[in-house]
């Protein structure tokens, strides 16, 4: 059985917890499992469902009685980060800010980082990991760019997934354990002891102060989940990422030709790729509008004069 949550990193100021996450099974997932049960998707998810977490704490914090966070930075990854090194930029980042005093955490997203899916006809012995080993083989992980080349709508169902994550996150951290349950658009187990432990030791029980940041592709799903609940953040900011999918440069993780070939067939329904039952998943789920909006246009163009300045792009080379 997976531990809840265990110390990975500690040094002069930053402590550094992997904490275990259950995500929602929601039309996505359910998709997916329906196809590896029909033999035609031979990747392994389980890690999608639950994986960990890493807080980045002050250590003054975690050695202090009764010392909690009343703010956290939530971290977003970008395109095609599926290595154990593609941690490293958010390590650092987390350290940095722990030193500052500012706690963490960084949210990998549907299949990357300790999320990637694992082929299961050249690997089978993976039930027991808590985190996929530092010299795991390149050749065994799936891609994510890799099925939108033929289905551009998996990436629409990336973005509809991660906002429902954010927001059972939000409820976790807020102490509203009672809220983490199941609904019409998802089935998810009750927050256990552990669980309840873990956050209340760790965050004070009044709303916690959510700045959001997010990492070139991550940018978009920062924004997507503030424009979700703009007075529910603090500030969202957008690293090395444009403002909608056509402006991202993305060159580094995947050829242009075929980003621009993605990003092209998303503003098409008849070029998603996916049948009549998906379409009308994605159409019909209240998240759609905004990632769509996200995506091609600004969801925050009626209220940026309000919520404007809680906005902030920083922009640099990306090699």
């Amino acid at each position: 059985m997976k531990r809840e949550y265990f110390t990975r990193y500690v040094d002069n100021e930053c402590v550094i917890i992997a904490k275990l996450f259950r995500a929602p099974i929601t039309n996505y997932y359910k998709h997916l499992i329906r196809l590896k049960k029909e033999g035609k998707f031979h990747y392994n998810i389980d890690f999608n469902f639950e994986f960990y977490l890493r807080f980045y704490f002050p250590k003054k914090q975690m050695t202090t009685i009764n010392s909690k966070s009343e703010r956290l930075i939530i971290m977003f990854n970008g395109l095609n980060e599926v290595n154990d090194v593609n941690f490293s930029l958010y390590d650092r980042l987390g350290k940095s800010f722990a030193s500052m005093g500012f706690p963490s955490v960084l949210f990998p997203t549907p299949f990357h980082l300790n999320r990637s899916a694992i082929d299961n006809r050249n690997f089978k012995n993976y039930n027991d990991w808590e985190e996929r080993p530092h010299d795991f083989s390149k050749k065994l992980i799936k891609i994510p760019t890799v099925p939108l080349k033929k289905r551009p709508y998996c990436l629409y169902m990336n973005y509809i997934q991660i906002i429902y994550e954010y927001n059972i996150f939000r409820h976790l951290i807020d102490h509203e354990f009672n809220r983490v349950k199941r609904c019409d658009s998802y089935n998810i187990p009750k927050v256990n002891k552990e669980e309840k432990y873990f956050y209340n030791q760790h965050f004070t029980n009044k709303k916690t102060e959510v700045n959001l940041l997010g990492y070139s592709l991550g940018g978009l799903y920062a924004l997507s989940c503030f424009s979700k609940n703009p007075d529910n953040v603090n500030s969202c900011t957008l690293l090395n990422a444009g403002a909608s999918l056509d402006q991202m440069n993305l060159t580094k993780f995947v050829k242009k030709d075929v980003w621009e070939k993605i990003a092209n067939n998303l503003k098409t329904v008849n070029n998603w790729g996916c049948d009549p039952e998906i379409l009308s998943d994605i159409l019909t789920d209240p998240n759609y509008g905004i990632i769509n909006n996200v995506f091609f246009d600004s969801p925050l163009k009626d209220e940026i004069d309000r919520v404007g300045k809680k906005l902030l792009f920083i922009m640099g080379w990306q090699g």
